[in-house]
């Protein structure tokens, strides 16, 4: 019934490999720079599953590289930083430093012109912003974006709102991580569903099988042997829900005494205001904030339950890097989420905000852990079935040929 709703929104065919397409295709992507986060790990993956053969692959940063700078470098692509000087990394403030903004679109229409860039991939709206202007600029053939998240940023800014409205007629195709942010999409914004692709990310499963030293990762964090821990990988955002996840580990912590929470993310901000909800809730031994991790397959393997409270959510990453390391998921049924996590099957869904059904959920993985971990290898099922990296390659090759044809 779900898929019916969408007939307008076309699939990529993963089922076969996509014709060839003229040799060394000139493809550029523009997003913010090289963060641990999982828009930059997902075009990583994307970025070595593209046949050399056939593109001569940019990636152009707004304000700097960052860590994965090394790992993109390695697959062969070739860096180009703006240098656009902005007074935070978070979300909206960016046009605070608007008076930059003509020079640092300059110099990516010259950068345009002198690559022959032939395909132009932006993401995260300011650079699907910026970017569709230069490009139209630079007279780019072949336009593209990814929708990666919902657009509830748009309530808090008009004008982001406001120039995103223009900029989105001017995309040929639309990439969007899930079927929640197709129908976000339609309802906020003036992009016709028929431009719509729907390409799930995906996971390199063997990435997941028998990594780390579970032992030696759960000493780090302080859990023994009968801790049931649960992690949570997300930046230090308002949106991600800790929050929430601290006042349900509050009400079940009595009941589950074994119980124990890892944060594990860079703090966007408010890292100071979660440490102090974790004083005054007594959880200092419970919830321990840890910081960002690259290694995040290692750190999986420590887990006994992955949690996501977000708010809001394009489609995770962080779920399917869960599944795949074969743990139940507890997620809030927003985006793309009822989509990655068969409910009942390899993890729990929640409502948004509900500290009672979160708490509900923690209990009952928690005083279960063989139901847990049966739901876990059922989910590492799931992904090795719908989301893996072959078929997320597979669907942007498809769209990039279908994008060069039109």
């Amino acid at each position: 019934m779900l898929l019916k709703a969408y007939r307008a929104v076309k699939f990529n065919d993963t089922s076969h490999p996509s014709p060839a397409i003229a040799p060394r295709a000139r493809l550029a992507f523009f997003l913010p720079g090289l963060e641990v986060g999982g828009t930059e790990r997902a075009l990583a993956a994307l970025l070595r599953g593209l046949p050399p053969e056939r593109f001569d692959v940019h990636v152009i940063c707004l304000s700097g590289f960052g860590p994965l700078e090394e790992e993109v470098r390695s697959t062969g692509a070739h860096l180009f930083d703006l240098g656009y000087a902005r007074r935070t990394t978070h979300g909206n403030q960016w046009w605070r430093t608007a008076a930059s903004l003509p020079g640092v679109i300059q110099r990516l229409v010259r950068f345009l012109r002198h690559e022959r860039i032939e395909i132009f991939h932006t993401m995260i709206p300011a650079c699907n912003i910026y970017g569709a202007v230069a490009a139209c600029l630079a007279g780019v053939p072949h336009l593209c974006c990814s929708k990666l998240s919902l657009a509830n940023y748009r309530d808090s800014s008009r004008l982001l709102a406001a120039a995103e409205s223009i900029t989105d007629r001017w995309f040929q195709l639309v990439h969007c991580k899930s079927l929640g942010i197709v129908e976000d999409v339609a309802r906020r914004e003036p992009i016709p569903r028929e431009r719509m692709r729907v390409i799930y990310n995906g996971i390199q499963i063997d990435d997941y099988l028998a990594v780390g030293n579970r032992t030696r990762i759960r000493e780090e964090f302080g859990a023994g042997p009968a801790t049931f821990l649960l992690g949570v990988v997300a930046n230090l955002n308002a949106y991600k829900g800790h929050s929430d996840l601290i006042a349900a580990i509050r009400l079940c912590s009595e009941t589950i005494p074994h119980l124990s929470c890892v944060f594990i993310g860079r703090d966007d901000g408010i890292g100071p205001e979660l440490q102090r909800k974790i004083d005054a809730a007594q959880l200092q031994d419970r919830i321990r904030l840890v910081g960002a991790r690259s290694d995040i397959p290692e750190v999986m393997s420590g887990f006994d339950a992955l949690v996501s409270a977000s708010h809001e959510e394009g489609f995770s990453n962080v779920i399917l890097e869960a599944m795949a390391s074969a743990l139940p998921v507890i997620a809030t049924r927003v985006g793309g989420n009822p989509e990655a996590v068969e409910e009942n099957v390899t993890g729990l869904l929640v409502e948004p905000r509900n500290i009672e059904q979160m708490a509900a959920a923690i209990q009952r993985l928690a005083v279960d852990p063989h139901a847990a971990r049966k739901m876990g290898e059922r989910g590492r099922d799931r992904v090795r079935a719908l989301f893996s990296n072959d078929a997320y390659i597979q669907g942007m090759l498809g769209f990039y040929d279908e994008l060069l044809k039109g």
